[in-house]
């Protein structure tokens, strides 16, 4: 996770204590409980199968009337529905600081200090998918913020869950500690027409990493042999992360953690973080064996590294991130081999797996 300064920028430009309001109901939530000082308990859970994305399993029933309801009242009245709850394996955590946290944001991102029974504490990040704080508008239309923050925290249960496996891909992704749900008391001016006095959110608890995040990080301000040096090592991540079985879908500066000051350092790390668009080829029915070779970055972001040259970390030039790319995987041997198109040199090149 970010250091202590990035924490503080962020908790300043992230953290709303404005009410949120939509044109189809004036909705005011319940002040946000994930600050620093709130205490939890936590009890283990494990999640249901996630769903849509090339998932086989189906999606949980909507429910009826829904969209009558202010985000609020939503919350309040419907609980997550499936997983299974481990009443005897609790966890008791206090946040200490914040990294995103929000009104509107999504799920929130808290540092806290968590105690397993008979353990001692450990400084962990604690990412909370409550749908209470979720964005409830887009364009205009109500979106379904209890689905949305089930199939965020089933997606990355499934990634970390995966990933805890023996693998390259474990070395390119935060510890996973697990998952958990806790129980979020309701002020009682919102306990009417049957509302209880709590209710049920779902968490996961992930190592705590003293580190930034690419989109923190001023590329102006680097020398180019520094940009490429960490931009390199991202691929790299993503390639292993990939070719243990998971496909992150979401690659970008705000999702890559940079370990580490000296930037030129081949001992740099980086790690990526956000699997809540993830696909696990395990549980999607895609059975097939990877290729030997890590699968070429040239061929996977050709023509797809808006991310990357808008943000300054290659040049934005027409075809300038393909070079970028051609120059610094064409003939690295830990990937798949690619060849360009003999008639069109700005096609995608096609990755030769047969080869390998």
């Amino acid at each position: 996770m970010p250091d202590e300064s990035v924490n503080l920028a962020l908790s300043s430009s992230s953290s709303s204590s404005s009410e949120s309001e939509d044109e189809f109901d004036p909705d005011l939530k319940p002040l946000l409980p994930y600050v620093p000082g709130y205490h939890f308990t936590a009890k283990q859970h494990d999640a249901e199968g996630p769903f849509g994305n090339k998932y086989q399993n189906e999606c949980p029933p909507e429910i009826q009337g829904w969209k009558r309801l202010s985000q609020t009242q939503y919350c309040l009245r419907h609980a997550f529905p499936g997983g299974t709850t481990y009443n005897d394996v609790t966890l008791s955590s206090k946040i200490i600081s914040r990294v995103r946290t929000g009104y509107d944001c999504g799920a929130q991102l808290v540092v806290v200090k968590a105690k397993l029974e008979g353990q001692t504490p450990v400084k962990l990040v604690a990412k909370i998918y409550d749908p209470m704080y979720y964005e409830g508008v887009e364009w205009k239309f109500k979106l379904d913020v209890v689905r949305y923050a089930i199939a965020d925290y089933t997606c990355e249960v499934a990634a970390y869950t995966e990933l805890k496996k023996p693998s390259e891909g474990a070395k390119y992704t935060p510890a996973y500690h697990g998952s958990y749900v806790m129980d979020v008391e309701i002020p009682e001016e919102y306990r009417q027409d049957g509302i209880p006095s709590k209710r049920e959110v779902r968490l996961i608890l992930i190592e705590y990493i003293h580190g930034v995040t690419m989109s923190h990080l001023d590329p102006i301000r680097l020398s180019k042999r520094q940009r490429n040096n960490i931009l390199i090592k991202a691929f790299i991540a993503e390639a292993t992360v990939t070719h243990a079985g998971v496909w992150q879908h979401d690659f970008s500066p705000r999702n890559i953690i940079v370990i580490g000051k000296d930037f030129d350092s081949e001992d740099l790390q980086v790690k990526l973080v956000d699997f809540s668009m993830a696909t696990v080829d395990r549980l999607t029915g895609f059975d097939e064996e990877p290729p030997k070779l890590l699968l070429n970055p040239i061929t996977r972001y050709w023509g797809v590294m808006m991310d990357f040259a808008v943000d300054g970390w290659v040049g934005d030039d027409e075809n300038e991130p393909e070079r970028w790319l051609w120059k610094h995987f064409h003939k690295d041997t830990r990937f798949v081999p690619v060849e360009r198109n003999k008639k069109d040199m700005w096609a995608v090149p096609k990755m030769m797996i047969d080869e390998c």
